[in-house]
């Protein structure tokens, strides 16, 4: 019976030990994960950041920023094309009223902040919330906005000088007459119609704007 309990016993401490090792083990294995991944991302932004279509992943502030940059300039340079009733016009983001007049600016584009707000993604200081989002990005991506003002006012009136002339305006019904052919009206009676109103079709400024906001926001 002696030998039988120390037996046991014996077992019972290995099972211990093994469970120790292993416990010790996987913490030494996260420690070491943790320790790495912040270390290869130290300064940088972490895995799974988009903007747009663009991987912000592992870059610095400084890559960032030139990846945005260039984006941007390039919409400066290009300007954004609407369409409407088959005919299309440019807004570019800096603007001249006139000759001598100072250029003024429609849309503004802070890459700096957006570029602060991607570093600062999953570094709130609360560890195990931050740990859930780092991990969830290995198997999705976290899109992001670019941080940026429009004078909507500004565009609306400029879409307006442009398109306004291919409007349609709406026509209530109204009631016509005519005379026979070959008759005169004091021979003839003349023919009453009515004319169905007909339908106008204006720009919707208010959706494009919308739209240029969805658009810009993802470059």
């Amino acid at each position: 019976l002696m030998f039988s309990a120390d037996t046991s016993s014996h077992k019972f401490r290995n099972r211990l030990l093994k469970i120790a090792i292993i416990f010790f083990l996987g913490a030494a294995i996260i420690c070491s994960f943790i320790l790495f991944f912040e270390k290869k991302y130290n300064g940088k932004i972490y895995p799974g950041i988009y903007l747009g279509e663009i991987n912000l992943s592992g870059k610095t502030a400084e890559e960032a920023s030139a990846i945005i940059n260039e984006r941007t300039d390039a919409i400066s340079e290009n300007g954004i094309e609407f369409y409407y009733n088959n005919k299309s016009v440019k807004i570019y983001p800096i603007i001249s009223a006139g000759e001598g007049d100072m250029a003024r600016p429609i849309i503004v584009f802070d890459a700096e902040k957006t570029v602060e707000r991607a570093l600062a993604y999953r570094r709130s200081g609360e560890f195990f919330n931050d740990w859930v989002m780092k991990l969830s990005a290995l198997y999705a991506n976290r899109p992001g906005a670019m941080i940026f003002k429009i004078n909507e006012d500004e565009i609306k009136n400029n879409l307006n000088e442009n398109f306004s002339a291919y409007d349609t305006p709406a026509e209530n019904a109204k009631l016509v007459y005519s005379l026979p052919i070959g008759g005169a009206q004091a021979d003839f009676a003349p023919i009453f119609s009515i004319e169905e109103e007909k339908l106008g079709k204006i720009a919707d400024y208010g959706t494009g704007i919308e739209q240029l906001n969805k658009n810009l926001s993802v470059l």
